[in-house]
């Protein structure tokens, strides 16, 4: 009995150990790109394809398979395009205001903030007093007050119509 014990405990044992090293093993993939190691790429499977990143550059593509095998598009960077207005909209600026040097018109001054907002001080928020905040919920009452008065005087009108 103690033999089938440690006979069946060793053969778990080994199979542990060979699940344990299959997981630790890199996935093989026939995908274009990957090498030998499977590091370079990473793969997440979409619905009828799979998203390829190019851990190196940063690329993304998306592959598909077809009758010829995997085929992989560069997927579209929306970052790049930004930052190509970026630059494209940078260098207007400095032209214009090369511009205005040149014409002899002073540069614009900034905006100021609106009257009713105070400057805060070190960029931090400045939070309404427990007062202000009284008043706004007194108004909100007595506004919603005043609606309901409304709909009750528009209902009585009807009713003796």
């Amino acid at each position: 009995m103690t033999r089938i014990i440690v006979g069946a405990a060793f053969i778990v044992g080994c199979w542990i150990i060979v699940a344990a090293a299959q997981d630790a093993m890199p996935p093989k993939t026939d995908l274009p790109g990957a090498d030998a190691a499977g590091r370079r790429y990473q793969f997440n499977k979409t619905g009828d394809g799979v998203l390829r990143l190019d851990t190196e550059t940063g690329q993304v593509s998306y592959c598909t398979a077809r009758e010829a095998g995997w085929v992989c598009q560069l997927a579209a960077d929306d970052r790049t395009a930004l930052d190509n207005e970026i630059v494209r909209l940078q260098t207007q600026i400095d032209s214009l205001k090369k511009q205005m040097a040149d014409a002899g018109t002073p540069a614009p001054t900034p905006p100021r903030p609106p009257e009713g907002i105070p400057p805060s001080k070190n960029g931090e928020l400045k939070l309404p007093s427990r007062a202000d905040l009284d008043r706004a919920k007194a108004f909100i009452d007595e506004a919603w007050r005043r609606l309901v008065d409304m709909v009750d005087q528009w209902r009585h009108d009807l009713h003796r119509s």
